[in-house]
């Protein structure tokens, strides 16, 4: 299991982290919907128009309800064909593709926006290769069709660092990540496999994630992850795995929360350090006790009791206390903008000094400026070790060969050459940190 140095985690993410989030559960079903429906006014006389906006009611959930089936049963079915994506043969595409016109179709029917876009997410997700038990997705998705009661609630100290931890498990752009091992998170975090099993359950009912489990391991699907990139979405920051085991240290869970908000802040008031005029002042940024209030618990509502959770992350953070206002700066070796901006123009030098070996003015001339920065882009996934083992297999295929390949797509090709011969072929016991 590779774990990245940086993860992309959306703000609004965080937010959720550090304050209540909304808890679904589902309340008893009913036996029969349209007479209990109609039921509900049995104190009251209703006018004969009123009885019949109730029944249309009745039959467009059911509807809808038909059309959101049909469109699972399309998703099952091209999870169950996904390996015709690889075949050679062009029926055999041609009849994958068909199927996904169908699944879209069967999506594009159904009239809650909320639910297209959850299917949407969800034939990616099969797509890009996760697995959903057929009968218990089934039944769990019929559940969710029964009305829901809604709480709010705050994520568990071990809940939040599970989150949060997801996010350096390499997702995809869908936020997709598979073939999770419970086992190896639990000892990540410090905590038993079955409290792992139990985030899970937690965070799928917050509405966070959504996940399958695949033989001995879980795919995890990270709900909001395509849209930390959209316009008009809250956007996201890169948070160093440095800071993640700062935070695994701190016994605390308001403690937690606090410094996640701190990061937050840190990286909202980027632009007022950027121009500050005088470099050896320290622009400090500043959580207030107002503020503090919002996201932690009425318990902690005063000065000490807010002070103590300030100063538990005096390690990632100076801390400043004017009355119950904390002032603080963040360390530049757990600031994840900072760092990861270092980080890229290392691997940038790495790759250009790599390339020079090769004498040849085709391979020097070979690679364009965007191409070598794709290259250092897939260090942050990899690692330059795996990267530069891929390249030179690439170098080798277009440059040296006798039957010498133009490979358009030459970062498409590092990246496949890692994952179906560098990876496939490592046996990673215990996680693996991607580092420079």
């Amino acid at each position: 299991m590779l774990i990245n140095e940086f993860a992309k985690v959306g703000k609004s993410m965080m937010r959720a982290m550090t304050n209540t989030v909304e808890f679904k559960s589902m309340v008893l079903p009913l036996h029969n919907s349209a007479c209990s429906s109609i039921s509900t006014h049995k104190h009251t006389e209703l006018t004969e128009r009123e009885i019949q906006i109730e029944i249309q009611k009745i039959k467009d959930q059911s509807a809808d309800h038909y059309a959101v089936k049909q469109a699972r049963k399309f998703i099952m079915i091209v999870m169950e064909k996904v390996d015709l994506v690889n075949s050679r043969n062009n029926e055999d595409l041609e009849n994958y593709y068909a199927l996904i016109r169908r699944a879209k179709e069967a999506i594009s029917s159904v009239s809650t926006l909320e639910k297209r876009n959850e299917l949407y997410k969800l034939l990616s997700f099969v797509q890009s290769g996760g697995s959903v038990d057929s009968h218990s997705f089934a039944m769990e998705k019929e559940e969710n069709e029964l009305p829901t009661k809604t709480e709010l609630k705050r994520l568990s100290k071990y809940a939040t660092l599970q989150l949060l931890f997801y996010h350096f498990l390499q997702p995809d752009e869908n936020g997709v990540i598979c073939h999770v091992s419970e086992k190896l998170v639990a000892s990540i975090l410090g905590c038993s496999v079955r409290t792992v099993k139990n985030n899970n359950i937690m965070l799928e009912k917050a509405g966070l994630i959504y996940y399958t489990h695949n033989s001995n391991h879980v795919n995890i699907w990270l709900l909001d992850y395509s849209d930390y990139h959209q316009e008009g979405g809250s956007g996201y920051e890169r948070i160093t795995y440095a800071f993640f085991q700062e935070l695994l240290k701190v016994d605390m869970v308001n403690s937690i929360r606090f410094m996640i908000r701190q990061e937050l802040k840190y990286d909202n008031d980027t632009p007022k350090r950027r121009f500050n005029k005088n470099k050896e002042n320290k622009v400090f940024s500043k959580i207030s006790f107002n503020d503090a209030k919002v996201f932690l618990p009425k318990y902690t509502h005063y000065q000490n009791m807010i002070k103590r959770i300030a100063t538990m992350g005096s390690t990632v953070f100076e801390i400043r206390m004017e009355g119950s206002d904390v002032y603080f700066v963040m360390d530049e070796n757990y600031y994840g903008k900072h760092l990861y901006e270092k980080r890229q123009k290392e691997y940038l030098d790495k790759i250009n000094q790599y390339l020079v070996k090769y004498e040849e003015e085709a391979v020097q001339s070979g690679f364009t400026n965007v191409e070598r920065q794709n290259f250092a882009q897939l260090c942050f996934e990899y690692g330059f070790d795996r990267v530069s083992e891929a390249l030179s297999q690439l170098i080798h295929v277009a440059f040296y060969s006798s039957e010498a390949e133009l490979i358009e797509n030459k970062g498409g090709y590092v990246r496949s050459y890692i994952r179906s011969h560098i990876l496939k072929n490592e046996k990673m016991n215990a996680p693996v940190l991607i580092t420079a």
